[in-house]
């Protein structure tokens, strides 16, 4: 409230007091709210910067908790695609092509395609995008591996009701491998154990010890037989149907001639260390058309998935081939 002022009276020489305007005490009134809605105010902003009240708290609690589940849901996300990827390129590039059936999944990967730019558009937008669009994802992928599943059964079908054609093409391992772990260098760029350098390895490198039987992996017919200390040292050709086939090198005995017709599963020699190799082991391509492709895709008749991978992962482990 505005305070009250005094007048000196020189006749009584005495104070007298004196009230101020209305005018002056509204302002005053009016200055006295405005500096205490100010500090008010600022108060509350030092505050709700300082501390969190506990609705706060149970919010900031929850959204790491989304947060973190998220993180774990976008992982698993990322494992399952690159499953399913895998599943998908071997099924197009390998399987399709030796039963010579169109591919199954073609709409089903453009609609995988579809979920990975949801879920990357979600994740831009932020954790209620994400929260939205995590259960589409899901289900996205599920029916994808559903796909898959079904397009290996019908792979099955078919190399079932063609046996023998599913034996004129490559498809068990060149030497006895159950326990999956005589893979030593996969295909693909490896380091040259001699020249110390990057180089395509064309094959897959197998360890064993010397006398280890070697077989053919498909029916076919011996187109050469070569007997060399020299680079694969001793190998043998077999030409297969539908244009495969298959190198084995390194061998210490060689039980074929050129020319001579080889059935699934015949001895072909036995595995050495002739030629420019580290160790006994045998050196193993697969070549369709001329072109070396990865053999860990041409086992499907041995080896179910779920080996396949392992094994592709057990190869992978390496660096450096053996020759």
């Amino acid at each position: 409230m505005a305070r009250e002022g005094y007048h000196f009276n020189r006749e009584s020489l005495s104070f007298t007091q004196v009230g101020q305007s209305w005018g002056r005490r509204i302002f005053g009134w009016v200055k006295y709210m405005l500096a205490g809605f100010g500090l008010a105010v600022i108060c509350y902003l030092v505050y709700s910067l300082s501390f969190y009240t506990p609705r706060e708290r149970q919010m900031q609690d929850n959204n790491r908790l989304l947060a973190d589940y998220l993180k774990t849901l976008q992982a698993r996300y990322d494992n399952v695609s690159a499953v399913l990827k895998d599943l998908e390129q071997r099924d197009n590039t390998i399987y399709r092509v030796i039963f010579e059936a169109e591919p199954a999944l073609d709409d089903e990967q453009a609609a995988a395609q579809m979920i990975g730019q949801m879920y990357d558009q979600a994740k831009r937008e932020g954790c209620e995008a994400m929260q939205e669009t995590t259960k589409d994802v899901l289900i996205g992928l599920a029916d994808r591996a559903r796909e898959a599943s079904a397009s290996f059964n019908d792979i099955v079908e078919l190399a079932q009701a063609d046996t023998l054609f599913a034996r004129e093409v490559p498809s068990i391992q060149p030497l006895d491998n159950s326990t999956l772990t005589r893979v030593a260098a996969p295909f693909g760029v490896r380091m040259h154990p001699f020249y110390k350098m990057l180089r395509l390895h064309t094959g897959l490198d197998y360890a064993a010890p010397v006398g280890y039987p070697v077989r053919a992996t498909a029916n076919g017919v011996v187109k050469d037989v070569v007997r060399s200390q020299r680079g694969y040292g001793n190998t043998v050709i077999v030409k297969h149907a539908r244009g495969y086939s298959t190198l084995y090198a390194h061998l210490d005995e060689i039980k074929v001639n050129k020319g001579t017709k080889v059935r699934q599963g015949d001895p072909l020699g036995t595995v050495g260390s002739t030629g420019m190799c580290m160790a006994p082991a045998l050196h193993y391509e697969v070549h369709f058309e001329g072109r070396p492709v990865d053999p860990v895709n041409y086992f499907f008749l041995e080896l179910d998935p779920l080996q396949l991978a392992r094994l592709a992962k057990l190869a992978g482990q390496t660096g450096q081939s053996m020759d």
